[in-house]
């Protein structure tokens, strides 16, 4: 059965909704950031505001991540959909496209499209070989977006390290504290430190996936340079990047954008497979 359903604008809308969650995540994470920060400059002698903020905000940045979460693996499902469909021409099931279509979040066009026609590029006939190329491409993808992804989450974690020490030591040190602890300054240092391990977890986990996807690129390099296929090691290759893209956090869409026309200028000027 072949179907005319527009799976490749279902799947970004899905994908969409889940990165606005994740960004109100950070957002909040920020808003933890200005008033730890609000409070430090204005020695609030109260923590009670600070503490509300610690107690909340948490809690607020879980539920976003969980839905968020839910959404990107509603498009994750459908993106192994498609990347069967294409590669193999296995069409999705009945019961697939029903569960998709009566599940499927309101369009969006907010996400970047891809440039030319298709979501994926290759000339080879339907089988295994241009599934490998399919997974080939969209690994190529993942680890350099992913690794431009892991640097500025990194970069940012690393800045609120070193802010929330220079912090701590003012309120810690006995050259520079008082008799009394600040503990409403300290508290609001350690919030600063909160919001630096979130970026950091963040950084490591685009870091693994772009491990993931840079060894998925290279063992997709010696299955196409072998003079037979087997089913096993394409169903291995694939587990494994499913797995990792499941487990990751969405790549944010302004790396996308930001890095398309050169990922896409580098892919064009390298052969096809056949």
């Amino acid at each position: 059965m072949t179907t005319n359903i527009d799976l490749r604008g279902i799947m970004n809308s899905e994908y969409s909704l889940a990165k606005k969650l994740f960004f109100a995540s950070r957002t909040l994470q920020w808003f933890i950031v200005i008033v730890a920060i609000i409070a430090i400059i204005n020695d609030i002698e109260s923590a009670l505001a600070v503490t509300l903020v610690a107690f909340l905000s948490p809690i607020a940045i879980f539920v976003c991540e969980a839905i968020g979460r839910h959404y990107y693996e509603k498009g994750e499902r459908i993106r192994r959909l498609m990347i069967l469909q294409d590669g193999l021409g296995r069409e999705p099931s009945e019961v697939d496209l029903l569960e998709i279509l009566a599940r499927q979040t309101r369009p969006s066009k907010s996400e970047p499209q891809p440039i030319g026609e298709g979501y994926y590029a290759s000339v080879a006939a339907s089988g295994l070989p241009r599934l490998l190329y399919r997974v080939y491409e969209s690994a190529f993808w993942t680890g350099e977006l992913a690794s431009m992804a892991a640097m500025i989450h990194f970069a940012i974690a690393l800045t609120g390290v070193i802010i929330s020490s220079v912090i701590a030591f003012c309120v810690l040190h006995p050259s520079v504290a008082s008799s009394t602890i600040d503990f409403s300054r300290l508290f609001s240092t350690l919030l600063v430190f909160f919001v630096a391990g979130i970026e950091m977890n963040s950084a490591r986990s685009f870091y693994q996936l772009y491990k993931t996807a840079s060894a998925v690129l290279t063992q997709a390099s010696r299955l196409h340079a072998q003079t037979s296929l087997d089913p096993m090691d394409m169903h291995v290759l694939m587990s494994n990047y499913d797995s990792a893209l499941s487990s990751s956090y969405p790549i944010p869409s302004y790396i996308y954008s930001m890095m398309q026309k050169k990922l896409q200028a580098s892919w064009d000027a390298i052969p096809k497979w056949s």
